[in-house]
């Protein structure tokens, strides 16, 4: 179901599952924001194969190890015409290449609405403007 105009976390977000020989790593699960440009640099470091410099994924392996509980404070997604910025707590997207309002601009509050439901755009225009603002840096466009 995923297409323009509808970038819901219900439709982007993946369960991410590393299977590991060593048996003290079975069964963990971590919730942390990791993005699918992680996966191979992830990999290569436990080849202790360093990462090409040009990779902008970031190494996962401190978040099982438990030294450390975040590795991005933020994900960016883009579908056609449609980005998406996610935090811990906000779910912003919109159009941005395109006259296409689609199903957007819509906000939700991940910690109040975790499904999604209630598009709160109206109600906290600063962190519209903040988020907003953190698309346009990230994909270098000006914001219809």
């Amino acid at each position: 179901q995923k297409r323009p105009g509808f970038l819901n976390s219900c439709l982007t977000q993946l369960p991410l599952l590393i299977r590991h020989p060593d048996p003290r790593y079975a069964g963990k699960r971590i919730d942390a924001l990791v993005s699918a440009m992680d996966i191979a640099p992830t990999l290569l470091q436990l080849l202790h194969i360093p990462p090409p410099p040009a990779m902008e994924g970031l190494n996962l392996w401190p978040l099982v190890e438990e030294q450390t509980t975040s590795v991005r404070e933020e994900l960016f997604t883009a579908f056609f015409s449609f980005a998406a910025v996610r935090t811990r707590q906000w779910h912003y997207f919109q159009h941005y290449k395109e006259q296409d309002p689609g199903h957007g601009p819509c906000l939700y509050d991940l910690s109040a609405d975790g499904k999604e439901q209630w598009n709160v755009y109206t109600k906290h225009p600063s962190v519209v403007r903040d988020l907003r603002s953190r698309l346009q840096q990230r994909f270098r466009v000006p914001l219809p």
